[in-house]
């Protein structure tokens, strides 16, 4: 099972590095962008899936998966805020 769980874990490093590749090539390819912040804030990395979230909001400001991604990331970081609270961290954050 130990082994099942590394090669898992090694699989989704590898293909959220594969991502990172095709998102420099494709900035602007906002569903790839969103699908790999999806996938950063599952691997526990909220600085980077914010990071991606954003860029996609910057230029499709209703995107739902991206907004999701920014609002998981808040909550992660900011355990203490309520939803409303990182909602308005989001806006901000999003028009800077």
């Amino acid at each position: 099972m130990e082994c099942a769980l590394i090669y898992m874990s090694e699989l989704k490093a590898q293909v959220i590095s594969a991502l990172e590749v095709a998102i420099a090539v494709s900035p602007q390819n906002h569903e790839l962008r969103a699908h790999l912040a999806e996938l950063l804030i599952a691997a526990n990395r909220p600085d980077d899936a914010l990071q991606h979230a954003l860029a996609v909001l910057q230029d499709v400001p209703d995107h739902i998966g991206a907004l999701t991604v920014a609002m998981q990331a808040c909550l992660q970081h900011s355990p203490n805020f309520s939803e409303l609270e990182c909602i308005g961290s989001v806006r901000s954050w999003q028009y800077k």
